[in-house]
This record gives C-alpha cells, sequence and structure tokens, in this order.
C-alpha cells in the first residue's frame, strides 16, 4: 500500500525461484542438532544458510492437520474451529501466496505424495492458485512405506528431476 514501510528483504527474491519445503511432523529442535557427531538433518541445516529460515513458525491446526497447516501457510489465516477449509470451502475465493505468485509472472507447481483426494487437494489446489500439482500417481514406490506406500526418499529423489527441469 502506499507509504507502506517495506523491510530489509523486499525485493530480495525478485526473478529468482522460490522452492518452498513443507514438511509434517519436523520439529525445530533437530535442526542444527547432532547425534554422535552426526548431523541429524543436514541437508534441512544447509539449506537454513543458502535461504530464508523462519525458526519462529508455530503452526495453527483445527480439525484438518495437515491441510490446516497448508491453508494456514499459504493464505496466512487461521484454520477454522469447527471445519475444514480444503474440504468444506474449497470453491472460496483466497489470495494465497501460489496466486500472489502467478500475479508477478510466476508458474506454481506443487509436489504432494499422496493422492489428489487427501483433504480435498484436487478441488482446492486450483483455487489456491496452483497451475500444475504432481501427486502420488506421478512417483513410483520402491518400498511400500506409511498410509501412502510413498517413502520421502522414493519421493525427493523422484521430485527433484522435475523441479530441476522447471
Amino acid at each position: 500500500p502506499p507509504g507502506a514501510t517495506q523491510g530489509a528483504l523486499f525485493g530480495i527474491a525478485k526473478n529468482r525461484n522460490l522452492i518452498f519445503i513443507q514438511v509434517e511432523s519436523l520439529e525445530n529442535a533437530v535442526i542444527g542438532t547432532t547425534l554422535g557427531g552426526t548431523e541429524i538433518t543436514p541437508r534441512l541445516n544447509a539449506l537454513t544458510h543458502e535461504g530464508l529460515y523462519f525458526s519462529h513458525y508455530y503452526t495453527q491446526v483445527g480439525m484438518g492437520n495437515t491441510a490446516d497447516a497448508e491453508f494456514t501457510t499459504l493464505n496466512s489465516l487461521y484454520p477454522l474451529p469447527d471445519s475444514v477449509a480444503f474440504v468444506d470451502h474449497a470453491q472460496n475465493q483466497y489470495s494465497p501466496l501460489p496466486k500472489l505468485l502467478i500475479n508477478n509472472g510466476y508458474r506454481t507447481y506443487v509436489f504432494h505424495g499422496d493422492v489428489p483426494t487427501f483433504w480435498n487437494r484436487a478441488n482446492i489446489y486450483p483455487h489456491l492458485g496452483y497451475q500444475t500439482w504432481y501427486m502420488k500417481g506421478d512417483f513410483s514406490s520402491t518400498r511400500s512405506i506409511g498410509i501412502t506406500g510413498l517413502g520421502d526418499e522414493d519421493f525427493f529423489n523422484q521430485s527433484l528431476p522435475r523441479i530441476q527441469s522447471l
């Protein structure tokens, strides 16, 4: 807005790629921590020095847990106390980060290791501004892990070449 003060980091990423990594169930306590002299999260530790790292982010979740965290992060809105925006309000008009990026000439992609119906992502992602998404069916699993069957190693190893090609 006119007259608004711009912080020291304003415009720092202009004309650069933005890769936003949101990890579920990762506590900040492991970042920079060693166990027996070995870093627990060496790659994430390196990323904290290469990019912008926000160590004081406290997730706000309601009934939707994972979906609420994603919704809150992208929209700067609190989750709903008695429903899940991803499910019950997917058709609403939002001003989320992906839409803001599109308005500034970026293309937007999202990579998620689950099926498009998980937390109604197939319906809300277009309203959030994602132009292209890669979901579980776009990846192959070398070993079954957890609920989705797609482990982090398979997910990241197959996502990286796609990200590099973008």
